[in-house]
């Protein structure tokens, strides 16, 4: 039984691969059958193995939602069930003309409110409280907070329809909570906290209240309880070698941050194969394209993005000759440039390098139709491929950061 769910998880992060508005309830309705499965009695299932599918599918039920519109994440499981939210109050606002957008920290928050609330279960209610979804949200804030971030009421039927939308309507609020409590005098821990004790019972100074909540003569954690739990997770997330990644990027020009298509230009050269579905070159076979393959002349030099490491080897699979390039820049990323004709160091060497030297050159080695780089990036805590933006490739070709 377990084999037969890992197998349908192998499914569902190929679908997320091409994920699409389209498909996005499709995933949704497989995670949430996959997750009533475990969660029935049966012998053959090991604990052990039990909670890691778990933690796999509310991986991929949050990627699905936030790939839309948030980073995509290593989730947890959540600590607490279904905390009370008897007291999420509106609080003093401060005037501000922010709008919601895409960052680090945002994005941290959000994941880490998604794994402690409901555990990606956008549907869940709460049976004491009716606080609902993924961010369990109060119903008697729902008319004002949908149309304050969608310019239109969303019914109690279309919010727990639909975990997009509440990722839009509760992004909306946390952004204007971050921005009421970030002073300079307060630290990011206090900062997060005094948010999530927003979220949790309306007030923010009572973060590190140690005083326990009841709800219908039930009793849940106290709000300091809540509010580390939330920071411990919102670290998690942050400190993720995705994450870093992503602030690199939104450092950029738009231009830099854009996955590449098929005959776009970069540093002069043609992106000849994007990241994504494709039939392989030789085998003719479709397969998941995970680098991004840009033309080149033979010997075309590749740079050192920052200080680091570069380690040469050969890879059987097709790759030819690969470097890999580290640096504590980007802590836990790898970068692996494929089919090259040289590399500075002997297979299976190592070493020290400076920003701006040269770490390999171009070619048509390994599975290869012609000259070109075969950029992939690896997140080396999941072993996942990230996606290659157009700037990590003007980086390597020409040691210039975009």
């Amino acid at each position: 039984m377990s084999n037969q769910i890992a197998i349908e998880i192998q499914n569902l992060e190929k679908d997320l691969a091409i994920l699409k508005r389209t498909n996005l309830s499709q995933i949704e309705g497989k995670v949430d059958r996959l997750l009533k499965l475990l969660d029935e009695p049966n012998e053959t299932i090991k604990q052990s193995d039990r909670s890691l599918l778990k933690q796999q599918l509310i991986t991929i039920l949050a990627t699905a939602i936030l790939s839309l519109g948030i980073a995509k994440t290593p989730d947890i499981l959540p600590l607490f069930n279904q905390p009370p939210r008897t007291e999420q109050l509106q609080p003093p606002s401060r005037s501000t003309s922010a709008k919601p957008h895409l960052n680090a920290q945002l994005d941290a928050l959000a994941i880490a409110l998604i794994s402690q609330e409901s555990g990606g279960n956008h549907q869940i209610v709460n049976a004491d409280s009716g606080a609902m979804g993924l961010f369990q949200i109060m119903p008697s804030n729902l008319k004002s907070w949908s149309t304050a971030a969608l310019g239109y009421e969303v019914s109690r039927e279309q919010f727990l329809a639909s975990g997009e939308l509440q990722i839009q309507i509760a992004k909306h609020r946390l952004n204007e909570y971050l921005n009421l409590e970030k002073t300079p005098q307060r630290s990011e821990e206090e900062i997060i906290r005094r948010v999530a004790s927003l979220w949790y019972s309306g007030r923010a100074h009572l973060w590190n209240n140690t005083k326990p909540q009841y709800s219908n003569r039930r009793q849940y954690p106290s709000i300091a309880e809540y509010t580390l739990s939330v920071w411990q997770k919102y670290r998690l997330k942050k400190n993720s070698p995705d994450v870093i990644n992503k602030k690199v990027i939104y450092s950029w020009a738009t231009q830099w941050q854009q996955d590449p298509k098929t005959g776009d230009k970069i540093a002069g050269y043609v992106v000849t194969s994007p990241r994504g579905w494709r039939y392989h070159p030789i085998t003719k076979v479709q397969s998941f394209h995970h680098g991004v393959d840009i033309a080149t002349p033979t010997g075309t030099s590749l740079y050192a993005i920052a200080s680091g490491t570069v380690s040469c080897w050969n890879d059987s699979g097709g790759g030819g000759k690969v470097a890999s390039f580290k640096s504590e820049t980007f802590p836990g990323l790898q970068f692996d440039l494929l089919h090259l004709s040289e590399c500075v160091v002997a297979p299976g060497q190592t070493k020290s390098v400076n920003a701006g030297e040269a770490i390999g050159f171009t070619g048509n080695s390994g599975a290869s139709t012609g000259a070109h780089l075969d950029l992939r990036i690896k997140d080396l805590a999941t072993g996942k491929r990230l996606r290659v933006r157009a700037g990590w490739l003007h980086w390597f070709l020409t040691g210039v950061k975009p």
